[in-house]
């Protein structure tokens, strides 16, 4: 299923129903459910991402909320009768003090990671089984339990740097009301409510689809390393990207079709995001667009990767045309080469 935007709040809460009575059933009656994963399939995919995304956001809806009423509460001041150099000491305090619900909501989002990352990673591997008919056990092996680890635990960085960047914004955002609302002659309760208005939108995520992007990580991650630990069992040494190029596919994703790359090389940047997960953005960075420019972002640096030139967004089996861009070779010595999952081999 393909949602448009003027659906996603309407699916998403059908998801999160679906969720709660999911996790009724496993932890009030006992009984079992098994989520079947068809991660070989884009609307497979789609379908675990979203499930996992609404768990995680029930899991953590009430913490955020927690947390805004924590920085809401020592953000309840007479700011006029305060300096501007006050104003920021307060801020900071405010979102110091929320670190105690940080703490928390990392400590619910583990056990949801702790269980989908072998289910992940399973999924990636009946699949790949499956569609490749590849001679593989159906068993994990080192490689796969390695990364069911990796999963388990890499994620809570990602929760962690996403809320530090969420503090960072409203800290910004947070003077620039109070300076307004000072400058503009308004009491307490209107800056009050202004404050409220943004920690809801800002630290609560009110409007962003931020547990999609981490499940869609997660996922997507998990399913990629689990691939090319099947296909190194299998005895495979490279693979191609074969993206689904209907009208939705990203310029990015055109880009990427057909690029063979290394089984070996693959595996190797596992390793390196295993041995160094703090920083897994610069060992695996994900691709990016901005207007007509495709590039990753390394030690805070953008690096250009291709220029599109003519794009094929909106048509279908039309990869677009692209200048300036990086060769296969290039692209593996930046660590690229998924997601997108390979789905075809050479």
């Amino acid at each position: 299923m393909r949602v448009q935007p003027c659906d996603q709040e309407r699916y998403r809460t059908i998801v999160e129903a679906g969720e709660f009575l999911d996790e009724l059933l496993e932890g009030t009656c006992r009984v079992p459910i098994t989520k079947t994963m068809d991660l070989g399939d884009p609307d497979g995919f789609d379908r675990a991402v979203a499930r996992l995304a609404a768990k995680l956001r029930v899991r953590t809806g009430k913490l955020d909320e927690s947390m805004v009423r924590s920085i809401l509460e020592h953000l309840n001041v007479d700011w006029g009768s305060l300096g501007e150099d006050r104003w920021q000491a307060l801020i900071a305090e405010a979102l110091s003090a929320a670190a105690q619900h940080l703490r928390e909501i990392k400590g619910a989002v583990q056990p949801i990671f702790l269980k989908a990352a072998p289910e992940v990673v399973q999924a990636a591997r009946d699949q790949v089984r499956r569609a490749r008919r590849l001679t593989i056990a159906a068993d994990f092996n080192a490689v796969d339990r390695r990364i069911v680890r990796h999963l388990q635990t890499s994620e809570a960085n990602y929760v962690r740097d996403e809320y530090g960047r969420r503090h960072q914004r409203f800290s910004e955002g947070a003077r620039r009301i109070v300076a307004r609302g000072v400058g503009e002659g308004l009491g307490r309760k209107d800056i009050a409510q202004d404050l409220e208005r943004a920690a809801q939108a800002v630290i609560a995520g009110r409007d962003s689809f931020y547990w999609e992007v981490v499940a869609g990580s997660f996922i997507g991650r998990g399913r990629s390393f689990a691939q090319l630990s099947s296909f190194a069992e299998a005895g495979i040494e490279r693979y191609r990207i074969s993206a689904t190029l209907d009208q939705a596919t990203t310029n990015t994703c055109r880009y990427l079709d057909g690029k063979t790359f290394s089984v070996r090389r693959g595996l190797g940047i596992f390793d390196q995001v295993e041995a160094d997960s703090e920083n897994i953005r610069e060992h695996n960075p994900w691709l990016r667009e901005r207007g007509d420019s495709i590039f990753i972002e390394r030690a805070g640096q953008r690096v250009p990767i291709a220029q599109v030139v003519r794009s094929g967004f909106g048509v279908r089996d039309d990869r677009g045309e692209y200048a300036q861009a990086r060769s296969e070779q290039e692209l593996e010595g930046l660590n690229i080469g998924f997601p997108p999952v390979p789905r075809q081999l050479p």
